[in-house]
């Protein structure tokens, strides 16, 4: 799947583990319950995603602009969903989070270097420092 359009699919509840989705437009994409451990996303367009609880190794995410039906920018961003996901041992560095949905999410020893969080719901989030 890779470099794929797969804006807006639903894969909720689908084992990718091991997939390459390098490259791949996925925004807006629903993988809700789905696991992306060891899924190669490097490069891959998460914007809008829904990965509430799913299984997900690493990614850079940031809200995806939702568009009129003429095309028309509309003042509106999906934030990428990430509720309750298991991001333990994650490496996440560099990725963007930008007012992305982390509540309840596992981030317990993730690598954090230069990962920004801007924005982004943390409630009930485990963390360790």
């Amino acid at each position: 799947m890779t470099k794929m359009n797969l804006s807006g699919i639903s894969l909720k509840n689908t084992n990718l583990s091991g997939v390459s989705l390098a490259g791949a437009q996925l925004s807006l994409a629903d993988f809700s319950g789905s696991d992306l451990s060891n899924a190669d996303l490097t490069k891959s367009d998460l914007r809008g995603a829904n990965l509430m609880y799913s299984i997900l190794v690493s990614a850079v995410l940031s809200p995806m602009p939702i568009r009129s039906k003429k095309g028309d920018l509309v003042e509106r961003e999906m934030p990428a969903n990430l509720m309750g996901s298991d991001l333990l041992f994650a490496d996440l560095s560099g990725s963007l989070f930008f007012e992305a949905n982390l509540s309840k999410a596992d981030l317990r020893s993730t690598i954090r270097k230069r990962t920004k969080f801007t924005g982004a719901k943390l409630d009930g989030a485990l963390v360790t420092k």
